[in-house]
Formats: structure tokens, C-alpha cells, sequence
């Protein structure tokens, strides 16, 4: 619920023309000299393209830094916050305004961190050399010459570490932005779905075997019917293989998961040639395709590694029309596919919430021929744990392969129950994934889990409280490819949970005295505020609809957007302010509330600048 802009006309021409802000800010139309902070950052990101390599850099520099600012701790709480200021103030007009922002909160977060865990000298002399070992250890494990090598030689070695040195952390920090798979990537919910189509001459040829073939084996018309590719003749598996193995099909997977970072590969035991009867059995475990689920749901709670399904059409259809409702603003989806001839599309077998629709029965005409080609995708660097995903989802789909066969027909009383539970399962998948989201949940469950082992709710609360504003953050920054309604269910979830807790932690120290009510006052006023903003912009507004290209752009003018700049944001603070105004929530808590404070005002920042990623990068 932050999406809290004006939405004026100058806006409105900047979403139509995103940018992304790495170029020196101007003042009286003059470049700022921020010393030569881009050529800096150019050479860094040489040595610094793996994520891997990024993301453990992204642990040992602020690790590095926390050892020191924790030795400073051990002599005065006030000394980490004034080295941490000292340098920020050193870095302004050195940077791009969005990364000094960034630098300057992740400063504020060591310091904060360093003064409350309060960690031995023993303690943080091991920490500095380890955070040096972890740098060195990223750029061995990935296979990246690291940047302080390329300069070790020259006569001008020292001023370069020194220059290294200083800007370290920001350099860290722009370059896990700079990247196309950079790790903030990982928390947009990305659009997944993905089409072309097989026109070269071998393509349309192999199709064409494939469809003689299919119509010569007399399919049902009244059931679907399978064949499973290991099953097939040496000629029809060779023609089913070149589709499989398609440079268009191939090429159409580089474009989202490029080859330099990610490894493809055909799951030849999940392959079928699949056939849609033009008649169905209304009772049948046929009509399990056209209710909304994903085939392997429990595969959902392992990330980074997923399956993906390629359907692929054989003859031409017009009758069966393929859906994936959690792309759109709603959930009946407005863009189905109708796949024929070449067709293709494909979608993440294990995440996607699909299902398909058909025209009424006087108007079928032919049988619907279709390939179901199955791929693994994992990061190359996590080639056992991708092998792994792929031998389980290969294992599923033969169990559920077998369990749907047996259940076609419901002629015995076994066959009617099975195909009972089997909607009752795919109707809770779907529920699932809908509102909360498998990974989502297994979080939150194993994070529990965690806090229930060692006592401590603390754990529990931190960990689940400030998800939201990290999907905000990124989501508004990088609006390619966004599954809307994933992004939107992601978001609500995580915001629902936070503010649950934070109700509840505030009530649980609730006192009856005027202070108290007067906090509440403060608190219920804001969350007015907040609501009333919402309604004015609406959902699908709300929620980022004009950043992600929705909804048109539509100028807000009556109140509170002709009061209250942001009013949505600004609800939420006051709201905030209001709950920590009640001491015995302060105390008990003194960091929760003004860390929800903090990710508003960064968001806020983030509106105001406009801040987000240039379609060309």
C-alpha cells in the first residue's frame, strides 16, 4: 500500500520515459565533480559480474565494517554513530543522491547494530579478518580476479587501495543494483510466462510428423489422452526431440534466464504428447485442468530452482484457451492464451497458478494436440541442488502421472473419492497460492520455528515485520517484468503480518491513562489518513498500478492529495509515531517502530526522486 505519488503531469511523462539515476547530479545546470565516482565504478564491476561474488560481498563488507565500529563501541556508544556520520558527510556530493541515500542507511544500520549487540574486542578482531577471508573467498569460489589485483603492481598502488578503501560500500552497494540478476531482483515477483513461436522449415516439419501420427492412433473424444515420451517410437521420440531441443525454444529462455548464469535442461521422463477431447466427463479427474493450481506444489518451498512446462501446439485450436491469473490486476485473467499451430508457451510448472477454459461443446470441432515439454532451470553455480530439484520433480510427476491415470474413470466408489480429495487438494493449493504464496509460507513457518527453538520472539518479529517495504523498494525500482498479482499478494501478506503483530504488541502494553489514549488518538488518525488516501487512488494505484504500466496515469486533486503531500506514507509515520508515543510499548520495543518509520521515509525518498531502473539497462 505505498504506492503514495501525485501523480502530476511531469510524473506522468517520466513513467513514460523511466531513468535510472547514475549520472552526477546537476545544481545551476552544472555537473557535480563527484570524483570520477562513474569511471571508479566502471572498473569495479569488471571484476565484480558473478552475484554470487556480489552477494558475498554483500555480507563481508558490511561485516568488515561492523568489526570496526564495533572496536569503537568498546570506548563510547557515541564514537560509531560518529564515525558512521563523519563518513556519510563525506560522501555527499561524492555520489549519486540514491546511492548516498542507500549508503547512508546501511551506515546508520552498522552503527545501530554495533552499539546494541555490543560485541568483546576478541570478538570483533575475529570479525575483521573474516570479513577479508569471506571477500577473497567470493571471488575464488566464482572464479573473478578481484579489483584490488589489477592495480597491486602499479606505482600508484597505495592511492588506489586508499580510493578502494573509501569507497568500498558504495561500490558493493552499486554494483548488486548494477545487475540484471542482481540478488534485489530476487525479491520482484517476476512475470515468468514467456511465448514465441517454431516457424523454421525442420520445426514446422517435426510438428507435422508429430500430428499425423497423433490422428493415426485414434485419441479419445472423450477423455484426454497421454503419451509419455520414453514410450514413443524411435521416429516420433526424434521429431518430439528436435522440438524439445529447439534453438527458438532455447533462445526464448536466454532472454529470462541468461546462459552465462543459468542452466536449461530438457527433462526428458516428464515429456508427454497430450490430447484435449473436444467432449469431457464433468466427474472425472480430467477436470482437475480447469480449475486453478500448479502441478507440483510442494516443489514450491525450494528457491532459485524451478521446473518450467512448454506447451506446445501441434494443430490449430480455437476452443482451449490457457489462463494464468496471477499476472493481471485481477484475478480472472484477460489475456489468455489460445495456442495453434507453433505456439508456444511456457511457465513455471511448480510457482504458476494456471488453468484453461473451453468454448461449449457445439462449437468444438477437433481434437486439441499439444506437447508438454518439461526444463530445468537452476544457476550454474548450484548444479547439485538444481540436479536435485529436477530428480524430484520427475519422481512427483510419475506419482501423480499414475494417481490421474487411475482416476479418470469414477465408475467404483474409490475412484469417486480419490478424484474428492484430488479437487479438494488442488482447490487448497490454489487458495494458497492466491493469498499467501508456498515460499511465503514456508518462510514464515521455518522462521517460527526458529524463534520457538530458541525462545525468543524477537526473532519471529524482525524477521517477518519489514519484508513489505524491501518488495516495495525493489519492486518500484526495477518494473520490467513484474507478476502483478504475485507482486501484490507478496506484499499484502507480509504488510497483514507486520501489522498484525504490531497491533497486538501494542496492546499487550496497553495502559488506561491519558498518555495511552492520546497515543491511540495519534495512531487511529493516522491509519484514517492512510485509508482515506488509499481509497482516493484505489487498489490497483495503490499498489504501483501506474509504475508497472496497469492503469493510466490520472492527475489525484481532491483531499487529502490537495492537502497533504504523500498522504499515504504520511499516515503511516503518523500512525507509527502514534504507537511509539506509549511508553511501555517504547520500552519493551524501542527499535520497532522506528525502523517501520525508517523503510517509509526511504520509500518516501524513493518517490520523490522517482527512483527506478532505465528500461535500456
Amino acid at each position: 500500500m505505498n504506492s503514495d505519488s501525485e501523480y502530476q503531469q511531469d510524473r506522468e511523462l517520466d513513467n513514460l520515459n523511466p531513468r535510472l539515476e547514475i549520472d552526477p547530479p546537476t545544481i545551476n545546470g552544472s555537473d557535480l565533480p563527484l570524483d570520477n565516482w562513474n569511471s571508479l565504478l566502471e572498473d569495479f564491476l569488471k571484476y565484480h559480474q558473478n552475484p554470487l561474488n556480489k552477494f558475498l560481498h554483500l555480507l563481508s563488507t558490511p561485516l568488515g565494517l561492523l568489526a570496526i565500529l564495533a572496536l569503537a563501541q568498546n570506548a563510547s556508544d557515541y564514537l560509531p554513530i560518529a564515525i558512521c556520520s563523519i563518513y556519510a558527510l563525506s560522501l555527499l556530493g561524492r555520489l549519486p543522491y540514491w546511492l548516498w541515500t542507500v549508503t547512508t542507511v546501511v551506515l546508520a544500520s552498522l552503527a545501530w547494530l554495533a552499539i546494541s549487540i555490543s560485541p568483546s574486542i576478541l570478538v570483533s578482531l575475529i570479525m575483521l579478518p573474516s570479513a577479508y577471508i569471506l571477500q577473497d573467498i567470493a571471488h575464488w569460489v566464482t572464479g573473478e580476479k578481484s579489483y584490488q589485483s589489477s592495480y597491486t603492481n602499479q606505482q600508484n598502488w597505495l592511492s588506489k587501495f586508499v580510493k578502494h578503501s573509501y569507497y568500498l560500500l558504495p561500490l558493493v552497494l552499486a554494483s548488486v543494483a548494477h545487475n540484471p540478476m542482481s540478488i534485489w531482483r530476487w525479491l520482484v515477483a517476476r512475470d515468468t510466462v514467456m511465448d514465441t513461436k517454431l516457424q523454421s522449415e525442420r520445426e514446422q516439419e517435426d510438428l507435422g510428423i508429430l500430428k499425423t501420427w497423433i490422428e493415426g492412433e485414434n485419441p479419445s473424444t472423450i477423455q484426454t489422452t497421454h503419451w509419455w515420451r520414453n514410450d514413443l517410437t524411435e521416429t516420433i521420440q526424434k521429431s518430439f526431440d528436435n522440438i524439445a531441443y529447439s534453438s527458438t525454444i532455447q533462445a526464448m529462455f536466454c532472454n529470462l534466464y541468461p546462459a552465462n548464469i543459468y542452466t536449461v535442461e530438457v527433462i526428458d521422463g516428464m515429456n508427454e504428447v497430450y490430447v484435449t477431447a473436444p467432449h469431457r466427463n464433468i466427474s472425472s479427474s480430467d477436470n482437475v485442468f480447469y480449475l486453478s493450481h500448479t502441478d507440483a506444489p510442494f516443489l514450491a518451498i525450494f528457491p532459485f530452482a524451478t521446473v518450467f512446462r512448454c506447451m506446445v501446439a501441434v494443430n490449430s485450436n480455437d476452443w482451449v484457451h490457457t489462463h494464468f491469473p496471477m499476472r493481471g490486476t485481477s484475478f480472472k485473467d484477460p489475456h489468455p492464451y489460445t495456442l495453434t499451430t507453433g505456439d508456444v508457451v511456457a511457465f513455471d510448472y511448480i510457482h504458476e497458478l494456471h488453468y484453461i477454459t473451453a468454448t461449449p461443446d457445439e462449437l468444438k470441432q477437433n481434437l486439441r494436440l499439444n506437447l508438454k515439454v518439461h526444463y530445468l532451470v537452476y544457476p550454474t553455480l548450484l548444479r547439485p541442488y538444481g540436479k536435485f530439484i529436477g530428480y524430484l520433480a520427475n519422481w512427483y510427476n510419475q506419482q501423480g502421472r499414475n494417481a490421474f491415470l487411475g482416476t479418470q474413470t469414477t465408475e467404483s466408489p474409490l475412484s469417486k473419492m480419490l478424484v474428492g480429495l484430488l479437487f479438494l487438494w488442488t482447490k487448497t493449493v490454489d487458495l494458497i497460492g492466491r493469498y499467501v504464496g508456498p515460499l511465503n509460507l514456508t518462510y514464515v513457518i521455518l522462521l517460527a520455528a526458529i524463534a520457538i527453538l530458541f525462545k525468543n520472539n524477537t526473532i519471529f518479529l524482525a524477521g517477518t515485520s519489514f519484508i513489505h517495504y524491501l518488495i516495495y523498494l525493489a519492486t518500484y525500482y526495477y518494473r520490467q517484468n513484474v507478476s502483478y498479482g504475485t507482486f501484490v499478494r507478496d506484499a499484502v501478506f507480509f504488510k497483514s503480518l507486520s501489522m498484525l503483530q504490531l497491533v497486538f504488541w501494542y496492546f499487550k502494553f496497553f495502559e488506561f491513562n491519558f498518555i495511552s489514549f492520546l497515543s491511540l488518538a495519534i495512531a487511529i488518525s493516522g491509519f484514517y489518513l492512510a485509508v482515506l488516501a488509499y481509497e482516493k487512488l484505489g487498489h490497483v494505484r495503490s499498489y504501483f498500478g501506474v509504475e508497472l504500466g496497469k492503469i493510466a496515469p490520472e492527475q489525484i486533486n481532491s483531499f487529502p492529495y490537495n492537502f497533504i503531500p504523500h498522504p499515504m506514507i504520511i499516515g503511516n509515520i503518523i500512525n507509527l509515531l502514534g504507537l511509539y508515543l506509549l511508553e511501555p510499548f517504547r520500552v519493551a520495543l524501542p527499535w520497532l517502530a522506528p525502523t517501520h518509520i525508517a523503510f517509509y521515509t526511504i520509500h518516501l525518498i524513493q518517490e520523490i526522486l522517482d527512483f527506478h531502473e532505465s528500461i535500456d539497462d
